[in-house]
This record gives structure tokens, sequence and C-alpha cells, in this order.
């Protein structure tokens, strides 16, 4: 009888142009339903976007309240 096989856990940073939110969205899909690797995307943003969100004051209830 075999030892069962253990995951590997690998962190990899890397950066990567996708023209638009959707395309990102749908490369993310595309690339976690194989179950091979676990995708997570994090948009990068100017100064100026930083700067527009921080005028912004979104509505926010926190679980449970």
């Amino acid at each position: 009888m075999g030892t069962p096989q253990e995951a590997r856990v690998l962190d990899i940073t890397g950066r990567e142009e996708i023209p638009d939110e959707p395309g990102a969205a749908a490369l993310s899909l595309m690339i976690n339903s194989t179950g091979a690797v676990c995708l997570h995307l994090k948009p990068l943003m100017t100064v100026e976007d930083l700067d527009e969100a921080a005028k912004k004051t979104p509505a926010y209830r926190a679980p449970g309240q």
C-alpha cells in the first residue's frame, strides 16, 4: 500500500496585463476550473484610482449586525 500524496503549496507572484476585468475573470475561471491550481488575481491601481476610491463612502454592514 502506497503513502498518500501530499499537496504541495507554492506561492508565486507575477504581473500580467489583462485588458479588462471580464477578461481577467474569464482567465481566473478557466485556470481555477482545472483544479490543478488556485489563482487569485489582484488588480493594480494607479494613485489616481486610489484617490478616487478614498472619496467614496460605500455602505457596509458587518456579518451578524
